[in-house]
């Protein structure tokens, strides 16, 4: 076992710590500083107090409270709104509730889920669909719709500047090793199980509030550091990097963004050494936030069928290693939108970030849904705004 005789100084942040990574963070004098520079950022809070904050534990046991589970009539009132919205024969980029229309007891209960996406306890997890007996385009359309339900602006996902649609199947989004606790850019995420695989790859769900919380006791310093601005490697030569900070405070909520590939790199693409080295402090401080994000989350196994929205804003995500299998492959679906209704405003500093996701940035209005992945099995996705993690 290492000790602290034996562990030898990292050299650089790792995509995903090791036991030995955490035992060095352990024993790292900032983890028991006391300085002045340790404490809370400026006008940040001491506590938030919400019901978003919430324990894992407690959530797990609540899974009957943030499960939709849909009733024979609500599958065939999903299945006549998928023929209604064929029969029309107009773009997918129309749909919408008008479009795809489902009974009026499964509508207020989405509905009731969106507040519940916004609010607490930030997630809603639709059980019951069975991908199985539909094409990968109807499976596209059911969650398009359903999703529709939640938040009406979909976002740009993909690398062609139009698609709104990614294929869960390339680094580290796209491949069987573990993605570490993360947010996306945008408001909610939908992911749509087609098929979870064999073996492995439990998701991960974790409070930000619940982080703050603990850290603001713990090691507010942690906070103040995460509050600065760190320097983003985007990854491709072609776009260049950029300076934003990872925790905000804004029209009274804060809203925590946790990355890790655009400062560790990922596999064979590193971060450029044109870029300034992270300062031994956002190291420790990009650390402390996966461990306490890791050890304060919940689990949630996917079924086939499942679909899983949550708020990114309001929430934290991870995805396990799980075992390939070229007869079973795991196959998820994701989108982004964004409810202008019940939307969480947008820090200044981000805006520009939410206008490439969710702004037109080909023809006005265009939106594709790639049915096939539109991505080599190794190689990052382009796109300026995608952190993967």
């Amino acid at each position: 076992m290492a000790t602290a005789a034996t562990l030898q100084p990292a050299s650089a942040l790792q995509y995903v710590p090791s036991a030995e990574d955490r035992l060095r963070h352990t024993l790292h004098p900032l983890a028991n500083s006391s300085s002045i520079s340790e404490q809370l950022p400026d006008g940040f809070p001491s506590h938030i107090s919400s019901p978003l904050a919430w324990d894992s534990g407690e959530m797990s046991s609540k899974a009957p409270e943030w499960t939709l589970r849909l009733s024979a009539d609500d599958i065939t009132s999903i299945e006549d709104a998928l023929a209604g919205f064929k029969e029309l024969e107009i773009p997918w980029r129309d749909l919408s509730p008008k479009s795809f229309a489902v009974s009026e007891d499964l509508r207020k209960r989405l509905e009731n889920a969106a507040l519940g996406i916004h609010g607490a306890p930030g997630f809603v997890l639709v059980r019951g669909l069975e991908p199985r007996r539909y094409s990968i385009e109807d499976c596209i359309i059911i969650q398009a719709g359903l999703t529709s339900y939640i938040g009406s602006t979909r976002g740009y996902n993909g690398p062609s500047g139009a698609d709104v649609l990614s294929d869960d199947i390339v680094s580290p989004t796209f491949t069987n090793k573990a993605m570490t606790m993360h947010t996306d850019l945008g408001d909610v995420v939908s992911l749509f199980t087609v098929h979870r695989g064999s073996e492995g790859g439990s998701f991960r769900l974790v409070s930000s509030a619940t982080i703050y919380n603990k850290l603001a006791v713990s090691n507010p310093g942690v906070l103040r550091t995460l509050s600065e601005d760190f320097v983003f490697d985007t990854l491709h030569p072609e776009v260049p990097s950029y300076k934003k900070p990872l925790l905000h405070y804004h029209d009274g909520k804060v809203i925590l963004q946790s990355f890790r590939r655009p400062f560790s790199g990922f596999g064979n693409i590193k971060r450029s050494v044109q870029l300034p080295p992270l300062s031994d402090r956002q190291v420790f401080a990009l650390n402390e936030l996966y461990f306490q994000a890791m050890d304060l989350s919940m689990k949630i196994d996917f079924q086939n069928g499942d679909l899983l929205l949550f708020h990114n804003m309001a929430l934290l995500h991870s995805r396990d290693t799980y075992k390939p299998d070229e007869n079973s492959p795991r196959h998820l679906l994701k989108m982004f939108v964004r409810s202008e209704s019940l939307g969480w405003k947008i820090p200044p500093v981000l805006e520009d970030q939410w206008e490439e996701l969710y702004g037109s940035r080909t023809v006005p209005h265009q939106e594709d849904f790639p049915p096939e992945p539109p991505f080599h099995a190794e190689r990052v996705p382009y796109s300026g705004w995608a952190q993967n993690g």
